[in-house]
């Protein structure tokens, strides 16, 4: 079962990296679409309340930019427990910044909004997310950039029980680390 997850997480990074290597090439200016930006994300949660939630997630986002604001931007993402069947879904507002009109190395990456955890057999429930975190460019053309971010991660999930067992959890707490490309 988590090789097949492994084998399915190398298969994404491998399509996110030629992603990056098809969009080196040089592209005419673009007019219309100047403000427009989207992207994707892959990456991985660790539980740092010991409730072993450690999580691998696919993030994607789309929305408005300029010269001073990287994305200001809607996003989703997936994040798949490893340990068991929990899945949680953030759907969240992103405003990435390095507070300067021009490209740098380090930039701001704030996520806030709602998540929905499902438990499985139709038990979900919705929590307060909300990700601040810090991002590293990688390489940067005239159509793309990519990037690693590394944040910390709060989701609002409350107590629950599955059969006999009751999961005392009052909040996640997750160090988590992502590989991204948007254009």
């Amino acid at each position: 079962m988590q090789l097949r997850l492994m084998k399915k997480t190398a298969l994404f990074i491998l399509l996110i990296i030629s992603g990056v290597v098809a969009s080196a090439q040089t592209y005419p200016e673009r007019t219309g679409w100047n403000h427009f930006v989207w992207g994707a994300e892959v990456g991985g949660s660790v539980d740092m309340t010991s409730n072993s939630m450690s999580t691998v997630n696919l993030d994607a986002f789309f929305g408005y930019k300029n010269s001073f604001i990287d994305a200001l931007a809607v996003g989703a993402s997936v994040n798949m427990v490893l340990s068991n069947s929990v899945r949680s879904f953030p759907v969240y507002m992103l405003l990435r910044t390095n507070f300067c009109n021009r490209p740098t190395f380090a930039f701001m990456d704030l996520r806030g909004g709602v998540v929905i955890n499902n438990f499985g057999a139709s038990r979900d429930q919705a929590g307060f997310y909300i990700s601040p975190g810090v991002g590293f460019r990688l390489a940067s053309g005239k159509t793309f950039t990519s990037y690693i971010t590394v944040s910390y991660v709060y989701n609002g999930m409350r107590p629950y029980s599955r059969g006999d067992i009751h999961y005392d959890i009052d909040g996640l707490h997750m160090a988590c680390m992502r590989l991204g490309i948007s254009f």
